[in-house]
């Protein structure tokens, strides 16, 4: 293979990662190779504390505006939510901080994958590489348009609804003290939360579906085991014993990988699927006053709530998938020439599966496990704590 075609494989694949890539360099936690110049080292830091810092001055007015209307529930509950939204966007930030190593390693194997899957002679592997990352890439345009939907609403519902209980309109609700009188510097603080939102809905778009193409892309590798186990020939022995080890190896290989995703997303998706049940239930109570109000905000409410099971479907729709394409392993073994394989050969393939009994799977915080099984739960929990809600607000009513 020349320079010029592992170029033109290494391209396709930088396209597939291109937009998450731009986005972490943005807010600098894209992860660097230890010999790049200290000078962009020292501007990814900085870009990352400026993102922390236009955070942390939206926390503050928000914390300023709870403790001004304390006691005043309708007012804080949606400070509240946007407040625990942001803190929560932070964490993730700083769980790509805090593991860096492992992040850089899951791209590096990410790309050795891919030049060696796109450089094989089987055009089916190539396929399955291609649509997984068709279908990461397609999940996460969805997500984006979502995202920026809601990001429109925050920014055009402050003209709409009602701020009685407040001196000035704002995207997120806020207290800021030194803005009522100053046409010029409500503007300012009102152009500094937009571009607040804006880095708060990179964020979330950048990690969530990070974790999703990283997820499908492992998912591709045990799809292209599970063929190679079943295409596996061993009219010669040596050969066969050869391409066996190779094959294990492999999948020693993807469980690495596998673990390396879980400890890179394990608190990162535990803080979401608590907040996003968080949200859910507020956003719901949210959304029955409003409707029994007749109020503009229900459009809002109603885009929050797909937004945040969206969310939750991120995470829970890849992890599913890992867990099939893991759990195939033992069907395609079983679908080899394995009767023509020698003892040792035989014995090796009962330990894979064995072990493939055992899901690859990811989990949040190593108590949730991230299927769509566990997903439909959540979704019931929500419609039936929505339903309680609901009956309770109208009994206080009557």
């Amino acid at each position: 293979m020349d320079m010029k075609t592992d170029t033109q494989i290494m391209h396709k694949f930088d396209e597939c990662m291109f937009l998450n890539r731009l986005g972490m360099v943005v807010l600098g936690i894209w992860p660097l190779d230890g010999r790049a110049p200290r000078l962009r080292i020292a501007t990814s830091k900085i870009r990352l504390g400026i993102v922390y810092f236009f955070m942390m001055v939206l926390l503050c007015v928000q914390w300023f505006d709870m403790y001004s209307l304390w006691g005043n529930v309708e007012a804080n509950t949606e400070t509240f939510l946007s407040n625990a939204f942001t803190f929560a966007v932070m964490m993730k930030l700083s769980s790509y901080v805090k593991y860096e190593d492992t992040f850089r390693d899951i791209m590096q194997s990410m790309r050795a994958n891919w030049r060696r899957v796109m450089n094989e002679a089987e055009p089916h592997n190539k396929d399955i590489m291609y649509n997984a990352t068709v279908t990461a890439r397609s999940r996460s345009n969805k997500y984006f348009l979502v995202t920026g939907a809601t990001a429109v609403l925050y920014i055009t519902m402050p003209f709409l609804r009602d701020s009685s209980f407040r001196d000035r309109k704002y995207p997120f609700f806020g207290k800021y003290y030194f803005d009522r009188d100053s046409d010029v510097v409500y503007l300012v603080c009102y152009m500094s939360q937009i571009l607040t939102g804006s880095i708060i809905g990179l964020a979330t778009h950048v990690t969530d579906t990070t974790f999703l193409i990283c997820t499908y892309h492992f998912c591709a590798q045990l799809q292209i085991l599970h063929n190679d186990f079943m295409d596996l020939d061993y009219d010669d022995h040596l050969v066969g014993r050869s391409y066996l080890i190779s094959l294990i190896k492999r999948h020693q290989a993807e469980i690495r990988s596998a673990e390396a995703l879980q400890s890179m997303f394990s608190q990162s998706s535990l803080q979401q699927i608590l907040l996003s049940c968080l949200m859910i239930c507020v956003n719901g109570f949210k959304l029955i006053v409003s409707l029994s109000n007749q109020d503009a905000d229900v459009v809002m409410y109603l885009v929050c709530l797909v937004l945040t099971l969206l969310q939750i479907l991120c995470y829970c729709e890849p992890g599913n998938e890992l867990i099939v394409q893991s759990q195939s392993l033992d069907e395609a073994i079983y679908q080899s020439a394995w009767i023509k394989m020698d003892k040792n050969s035989i014995k090796n393939l009962s330990f894979i599966i064995q072990r493939s009994q055992k899901p690859v799977a990811i989990t949040a915080g190593s108590i949730y496990e991230l299927s769509l099984q566990n997903f439909m739960q959540i979704v019931k929990a929500s419609m039936s704590g929505l339903s309680m809600l609901q009956a309770v607000y109208h009994r206080r009513d009557n």
